[in-house]
């Protein structure tokens, strides 16, 4: 900023002098001399959340890291030991190390810099400060701002202090402007624009070419159902949203963790979410569905000894499984979290929610069917993003009277507008009051794929599933 040097017969200003727009400047008011330092304003920055980046990349690694590098550098930094710290960060990833609190402290003294930073105690106060994964791309996008505008402040000092010193080349001074906003606005446009996947037709093409050429997609889920598995082309594919829907006693619960057991038995690596049952009750279901053995006698405790025998056989298989269970998440901020921690430490391909509308949605909403909207659509977000399979129970609206024997339709779902449009499978569980085995599976809709019914009989004992027919379902047209 510039001092005033006021036309005599006016009195004192402030020490600090005053900010004057371009109508002043250009009424010729006052006359000015650049100052010879700005005033003692401190740059615009935020700690806390430069704090709570670090933090976040402490927490999570490399899912955290790859998500702020394209857009942050370390000079964006304000605080100099959070640009040193952030600085060894990128060298630890460059080579291929991991990002946790120890490599970190050991790259840190390497270099001479552990004490400069505040030592081992200070990073460790990082994780108390680290972000929430669902607000880590907001603070990022903030940092670059504000460094930006600290660039931005330190380029008009240099504009004004040679506009003053400026005789003859006013144009090579408005071009050499000019040329320094382009920089920062294509700066930030560029960060804005990392990560979206922004791809040309031809390579678009290219890559859909070369994986027809590979055979079948890797990472397709394959269900324990070959007339389902038949449906959806091979099975549930990375990135889709599949909703499973059922009244209650469809064995919805029973299904899922079917097709946990089976895509666990073919490595692919499966978490869990319960908001219904507590883990002892799942794994015992389990247990049944493994084992054969009654799911009452397992809930009652009264197994004889063939029971003991085949659970015996059974929990070894059933241990072995890459599956990992939680019954204490309740939201989807939680989720994102957890399922970027299952993706980076286990790679997980399958996440199944049980069930969706008991799960908690954005802070501020209040309307139950925005709240779902919300959670419905975070989840078809999570599943694009990491090319997972996310499969969300989901529970149907109350019957109408006499509707009992009716097979329910993708309207049936619980606040369903919205599932709608964000699932690009949609299950419906139905077993007919007349038969005690009867079940038909419904695939109401399957975005690109066939839809149709599979005939199964539901053995409600050990709460499995079995297809009624081995023969394939009808070329019914695509949904």
């Amino acid at each position: 900023m510039y001092r005033v040097r006021q036309p005599p017969g006016r009195g004192d200003l402030s020490p600090r002098g005053v900010h004057l727009g371009v109508d002043d400047i250009q009424r010729g008011d006052h006359l000015m001399t650049p100052a010879t330092e700005l005033p003692a304003r401190i740059p615009p920055h935020n700690a806390g959340m430069e704090c709570a980046i670090l933090g976040a990349i402490l927490l999570e690694g490399p899912a955290a890291l790859t998500r702020v590098e394209p857009t942050v550098r370390p000079s964006d930094f304000y605080i100099e030991r959070n640009r040193v710290i952030y600085d060894a960060m990128l060298g630890l990833h460059r080579r291929r190390q991991p990002v946790d609190l120890l490599t970190l402290q050991e790259e840190l003294r390497r270099s001479e810099q552990l004490e400069f930073v505040g030592g081992a105690a200070a990073l460790a106060l990082l994780t108390e400060d680290g972000a929430v994964a669902a607000y880590l791309d907001s603070y990022v996008r903030v940092i670059r701002d504000m460094a930006i505008l600290r660039e931005l402040i330190q380029m008009s000092t240099h504009t004004i202090t040679a506009a003053f010193d400026a005789h003859d080349d006013v144009d090579e001074l408005l071009d050499g402007l000019e040329v320094q906003i382009r920089e920062l606005r294509t700066r930030r446009m560029s960060a804005d624009t990392q990560g979206l996947g922004l791809r040309s037709l031809e390579d678009v093409l290219d890559r859909a070419i070369a994986e027809l050429k590979a055979g079948p997609p890797p990472g397709v889920i394959v269900t324990p159902w070959p007339s389902l598995n038949h449906l959806l082309a091979g099975g549930y594919h990375p990135g889709e949203l599949i909703f499973d829907g059922g009244y209650p006693g469809s064995g919805k619960t029973a299904r899922a963790l079917e097709q946990v057991i089976y895509a666990g038995r073919h490595g692919d690596a499966v978490m869990v979410v319960s908001r219904e049952m507590l883990l002892e009750a799942l794994g015992r279901r389990m247990l049944s569905q493994s084992a054969h053995v009654s799911a009452s006698a397992l809930r009652a405790g009264r197994l004889d000894l063939d029971d003991w025998e085949r659970i015996n056989g059974a929990l070894p298989t059933l241990k072995g499984l890459p599956v990992w269970m939680t019954d204490r998440v309740g939201s989807i901020a939680q989720i994102e979290a957890l399922v970027r921690m299952g993706v980076d430490r286990h790679q997980v391909k399958l996440f199944v929610v049980d069930y969706l509308q008991l799960i908690r949605g954005p802070r501020g909403i209040t309307d139950k069917r925005l709240e779902v909207e919300a959670v419905s659509g975070t989840l078809k977000a999570i599943a694009q993003e990491h090319k997972i399979v996310v499969i969300a129970l989901s529970a149907m609206s109350r019957r109408e009277r006499g509707a009992e024997n009716r097979r329910p339709t993708v309207s049936d779902l619980r606040e369903s507008g919205r599932l709608e449009h964000d699932a690009d499978i949609i299950l419906l569980g139905w077993r007919p009051d007349n038969g005690a085995h009867e079940s038909e599976l419904i695939v109401a809709k399957g975005r690109g794929n066939r839809t149709g019914t599979v005939e199964m009989l539901f053995f409600g004992d050990t709460l499995t599933f079995q297809e009624k027919s081995n023969r394939v379902p009808g070329d019914e047209a695509p949904f």
